[in-house]
């Protein structure tokens, strides 16, 4: 596993952090926060920096962080948990990537549907695209993973299968 990657996970599990981003060594951006805007503000700040070539570890990675992280040049993915959607993704994207558990779809914090932030870009296919859409959703609610690993999808060495609170 690349350095950086496995710096960003290991802070990641550490910390509690919702995301944390790295590039040779360095802890570029993190949020205790755990939504999706906070990692569209930090994608911001290092697409005006010029940055690429970062890493991110996120504690839920759905198609919207996935797409947030291919807008912001990140070369390397890790979700704790990652929806069927960002995984289909990262492999469209030709992004390197790991995870713990898989699970179907990412759902609202009340677990009464689909995450408000996936929802929006459910038919979104540029990266640029998803931000504006993601910046414009102002729900009450954040996210959850769905109840479990998709089917016959667990992950080695995951841990029994649950529902998660979505950092992204």
């Amino acid at each position: 596993m690349d350095d950086d990657l496995a710096l960003a996970i290991r802070r990641l599990r550490e910390t509690g952090v919702g995301f944390v981003i790295v590039k040779g060594g360095h802890v570029l951006a993190q949020s205790d926060d755990h939504g999706i805007l906070s990692l569209v503000a930090a994608a911001e700040r290092l697409r005006a920096a010029g940055m690429t070539g970062a890493v991110l570890a996120d504690r839920i990675l759905g198609r919207s962080a996935v797409l947030v992280a291919v807008w912001a040049r990140i070369r390397a993915c890790h979700g704790e948990t990652i929806s069927e959607g960002a995984l289909q993704e990262v492999q469209r994207q030709g992004l390197a990537f790991s995870y713990g558990q898989r699970v179907p779809l990412i759902l609202n914090r009340s677990g009464t549907g689909m995450c408000p932030f996936e929802a929006a870009i459910r038919n979104v296919v540029h990266a640029g695209d998803a931000v504006v859409k993601l910046q414009a959703v102002r729900p009450g609610g954040g996210h959850t993973s769905s109840g479990g690993p998709a089917p016959g999808s667990p992950a080695p060495g995951s841990p029994a299968p649950g529902p998660a609170t979505s950092p992204s």
